[in-house]
């Protein structure tokens, strides 16, 4: 191969390459991939709001004490038992010098609980003193029930019943 055909196929010669590029090929498949990129983003976005909406739609509406509470701007706290993260190194509470105790550790307040329960369970004291009505330990409890058996009772008149008995006369 001559030095003149060598420099034609590499390009440094005199005349341009057989292979040009087609700058209005790469431009049109350019916008082409640009369009397509911003109908799907636009696809998407109005997908996610109807799914939203069409989600608001079906949730029922607030009670009404909810939605006072929304207005006045109350802060909502779920109902018990609420849930409680661990004290470790990994949620950042000892890190911040957040020690664990009853806000912080459910396994402690846990137990706790149940030795403040224990401890109802296995003494005598005071329900509420002012109308005479205390607790005493289970155990003891169990043996009284054994030894003079349930208290009777008398059944109460139902609405049924009440109705019932007004007729015959």
């Amino acid at each position: 191969m001559s030095e003149h055909e060598h420099n034609q196929v590499n390009g440094s010669g005199d005349k341009p390459l057989d292979r040009d590029l087609n700058l209005k090929g790469i431009l049109l498949f350019s916008l082409g991939i640009v369009l397509l990129m911003v109908v799907a983003t636009a696809a998407m976005y109005f997908f996610t709001v109807e799914v939203s909406d069409r989600d608001k739609a079906r949730d029922a509406p607030p009670t009404p004490i909810l939605q006072e509470a929304i207005d006045e701007g109350v802060p909502l706290v779920p109902p018990d038992p609420r849930l409680q993260p661990q004290p470790r190194a990994t949620t950042g509470l000892v890190d911040r010098g957040i020690s664990p105790d009853r806000e912080t550790a459910p396994n402690e307040e846990m137990r706790r609980f149940l030795a403040e329960e224990e401890q109802d369970l296995a003494s005598y004291g005071w329900v509420d003193e002012g109308n005479g009505i205390a607790r005493i330990p289970i155990d003891r409890a169990m043996e009284l029930i054994v030894e003079q058996g349930l208290p009777e009772t008398t059944p109460q008149p139902t609405a049924d019943n009440a109705g019932e008995e007004g007729s015959d006369g």
